[in-house]
């Protein structure tokens, strides 16, 4: 990574600025920052978008999207063109002057929390950068997975498929519609990713051990809403209160109906602790 130095010089060539206001314009901008810090860990297809919204629609909390995806800063957030060529440069030539002064600048002083998504990839792109931010600070961690991971599977499985990634996609009617009903799945090729799945969540909570917790499962999120939206919010210091989202589920049918072949996936799962998932 350049030294803050460098990156300010190769910024300004590209008529940029370290100071982060001078790129965006944040509709909460100001100049309070004791708020807590706090990041979703997760994965793909794994309820961090549900939970993402929810807590967007909490008066006092900003919680961003993907924003040390690689091929863009994903804020969505009023006041970010995440496409914009300068974006990406100013996070690229200077990571912890974007962490450090647009993601976790000064805020409007009714906001009480800051947060955003990390799924593994993006820490390990950007490790370095965010273990000094994390040093200076202290941050809260919300580790969010999916029980099921043959669910998991099939929503990665479909979302290729379709290319539909969100129900907030304009086209997601249309390709759902075109898609097949049903999807066969290879049984070892599942195996395969629920142990790897598994792998991947013990080691990703362990890179952030010593720091605040909390354990949460999509299922929970997806049928007790409630009761763990509270949760959260007492974690991160916050008065519990109802919170509305805008996002639909994608899928409706049972897993057994969704899996061309879910009589050769249960014989394949027989005795292993991944038989459970065909009931879910």
């Amino acid at each position: 990574m350049p030294s803050p130095r460098a990156a300010a010089k190769r910024l300004a060539a590209a008529g940029l600025s370290l100071a982060a206001p001078t790129l965006f314009k944040r509709p909460n901008l100001g100049q309070h920052h004791a708020y807590q810090r706090f990041v979703i860990l997760s994965y793909q297809r794994s309820g961090s978008t549900l939970l993402n919204d929810l807590l967007n629609h909490h008066p006092h909390i900003v919680c961003y999207s993907e924003v040390l995806c690689g091929p863009f800063p994903m804020f969505y957030l009023d006041g970010f063109n995440h496409h914009a060529k300068g974006l990406k440069r100013y996070r690229r030539w200077a990571p912890d002057h974007f962490l450090n002064r647009l993601v976790f600048g000064g805020y409007t002083p009714d906001t009480q929390a800051v947060g955003f998504k990390l799924f593994p990839d993006h820490y390990a792109a950007y490790q370095d950068a965010f273990d000094r931010t994390l040093a200076q600070h202290p941050f809260k961690f919300i580790h969010l997975r999916r029980h099921n991971r043959l669910a998991t599977y099939l929503s990665l499985a479909r979302a290729e498929q379709t290319q539909v990634w969100s129900s907030n996609d304009q086209q997601a009617p249309q390709a759902e519609q075109a898609a097949p009903l049903s999807i066969r799945l290879d049984p070892a090729a599942c195996l395969a990713f629920f142990q790897q799945r598994e792998a991947e969540e013990h080691d990703f909570e362990q890179c952030f051990a010593g720091h605040p917790l909390l354990r949460l499962t999509y299922e929970e999120l997806a049928e007790q809403r409630e009761p763990t939206l509270h949760r959260v919010l007492e974690f991160l210091g916050l008065e519990p209160m109802p919170l509305e989202t805008t996002l639909e589920r994608q899928r409706s049918r049972s897993l057994g109906d969704a899996i061309a072949n879910a009589d050769e996936l249960r014989d394949a799962f027989a005795g292993t602790p991944y038989a459970a998932y065909l009931d879910g």
